[in-house]
């Protein structure tokens, strides 16, 4: 007896959701929206009840303060009847926050006729691109020195990043001579961090040397991405780094030989002087 209660209970419930006005389609154009961009929300209203409904109204539920979406015109539409087994469509003019973060948001959706206000649920998706810039703190290498290249990434974007990697790229002007990958993890928007990798100098060029990146990371809605970057540091020979006095000259050779001489020459001096008094 339970059993068939609990089935008749079901049936019911089935029966009424189905028997009701239902979001048959949604379309959001763009599909994907970056953050301060409009976008349109086409909703087609299906009818499954046995009759014509009259005065229908569809509004987007944008009151949360964690939906960065704002209605750009009305966030209500009346649709004046839908006849049975009909479809009608309405239209939303929203836009994205300035500052919203990329993610899926759940925009609650009402619907109501007579005395009856159902509720459903539509996504939208908003999505821009990691802005990375990467830059050296000390651009100045000499040939034949180990250096360590710290370089700092910077996400200037509005998304955060996950899963973040750099590779130093090869080249014939330099070897590296530490792990030539550095894994960072999570990047926030708005955030840094650094990656240092040892290199040899071992021949010089013209102009400055430019160094490849490679850069590989997930954004927020997992979508794998990569990116070659380039930065330039400047390599000088030992001879023009002394010039240019980034290499100490030390003076410790001179001042060494400076006092050898002196006690050769007072060595010297002491021997002459005792041969004159025999």
């Amino acid at each position: 007896m339970k059993q068939l209660i609990l089935i008749a209970i079901f049936s019911i419930l089935l029966m009424a959701n189905v028997s009701a006005l239902n979001i048959d389609k949604v379309e959001i154009s763009p599909l994907t929206v970056e953050p301060g961009n409009r976008a349109t929300i086409e909703l087609k209203i299906e009818n499954n009840l046995e009759n014509t409904i009259q005065d229908v109204i569809v509004k987007l539920d944008l009151s949360s303060s964690e939906i960065p979406i704002s209605p750009a015109g009305s966030s209500t539409q009346t649709i004046d009847e839908i006849r049975y087994d009909d479809k009608e469509n309405v239209e939303f003019d929203v836009i994205v926050l300035p500052n919203a973060k990329p993610g899926i948001y759940k925009i609650p959706v009402l619907i109501e006729y007579g005395d009856t206000i159902k509720e459903d649920v539509i996504s939208f998706i908003v999505d821009t691109n990691a802005k990375l810039t990467l830059s050296i703190d000390d651009p100045d290498f000499i040939v034949g020195d180990r250096s360590t290249i710290d370089i700092k990434i910077v996400n200037k974007g509005l998304a955060d990043i996950q899963f973040l990697n750099i590779k130093l790229g090869y080249s014939a002007f330099y070897d590296v001579i530490s792990a030539r990958e550095v894994y960072i993890g999570d990047l926030d928007s708005d955030d840094y961090d650094t990656a240092e990798f040892d290199i040899m100098i071992n021949q010089p060029l013209p102009g400055d040397l430019p160094i490849k990146i490679y850069i590989e990371y997930t954004d927020a809605l997992n979508n794998q991405h990569s990116e070659i970057q380039s930065v330039e540091i400047d390599v000088y020979t030992q001879k023009e780094a002394k010039a240019l006095g980034l290499v100490q000259t030390s003076n410790t050779p001179f001042i060494i030989t400076g006092i050898v001489v002196l006690i050769i020459a007072f060595v010297i001096y002491r021997k002459i002087k005792k041969r004159r008094k025999q």
